[in-house]
């Protein structure tokens, strides 16, 4: 359990995934909140205060609704999952290796595959029913 946790935490601190923390993203000025959307341009809107505030959608990549969004999601799920259920694969190799005959050992590694197998059933599984979904979805809408 600590190997898995160890690989988790080394996959989050080096994910391609970054933050834009820039200063730059929040323009002031006098009695307007403008609203800045990823694929529509900005709507502006009055506002009873002093100050002007830009707001960026912070998910970028023309993610404006929540089906994209949940598409996104998976995207990562997938992008960390897949590597993950290999790792898996190569640790439950490892216990049969060093069980060497050893019975307790041998259940042991019997039991990691098999939740590895469960694990990996569920999440691809989740992929295709997503996709299965959107694509009935997609084919109502017209």
């Amino acid at each position: 359990m600590k190997f898995f946790f160890k690989i988790f935490i080394i996959m989050i601190l080096f994910n391609p995934f970054s933050f834009n923390l820039n200063k730059n993203n929040f323009i002031q000025s006098n009695t307007q909140l403008v609203y800045a959307s990823g694929v529509n341009g900005a709507t502006t809107g009055t506002n009873t205060s002093s100050k002007s505030i830009l707001l960026e959608n912070p998910l970028k990549n023309n993610i404006n609704d929540i089906p994209t969004f949940i598409k996104k999601l998976l995207e990562v799920v997938m992008k960390v999952g897949v590597p993950l259920i290999a790792v898996a694969i190569i640790y439950t190799g490892y216990l049969f290796i060093s069980a060497q005959g050893n019975p307790e050992k041998l259940k042991k590694a019997k039991d990691a595959i098999v939740y590895v197998f469960i694990g990996s059933m569920i999440l691809l599984g989740a992929y295709v029913i997503a996709q299965a979904l959107q694509g009935t979805i997609n084919a109502i809408r017209g």
